[in-house]
């Protein structure tokens, strides 16, 4: 079995965001990317973009905005008990 390099993990990595950052823009300054409503307050694009980054390559259809709140809500509710 062949293994990755932490070089090629580091480029995957990268063309990750690119695709994620492409899918982002519009053309007029616009975000295909929402904070799903009823989401805290504290939710922002960019820690719902993080999030997708982050975990999206751990699955094999890509996340969307309502998968990565799950995500950040389930976490907030593990750190605080």
């Amino acid at each position: 079995m062949r293994r990755i390099t932490d070089e090629q993990r580091y480029a995957i990595r990268l063309q990750q965001r690119d695709m994620l950052l492409d899918d982002l823009e519009l053309g007029h300054g616009q975000f295909t990317l929402r904070v799903p409503s009823g989401a805290p307050r504290w939710v922002s694009i960019s820690l719902i973009a993080s999030t997708i980054l982050t975990f999206g390559r751990f699955y094999i259809d890509r996340l969307s905005e309502a998968d990565a709140l799950e995500m950040i809500l389930n976490a907030t509710a593990l750190v605080n008990g």
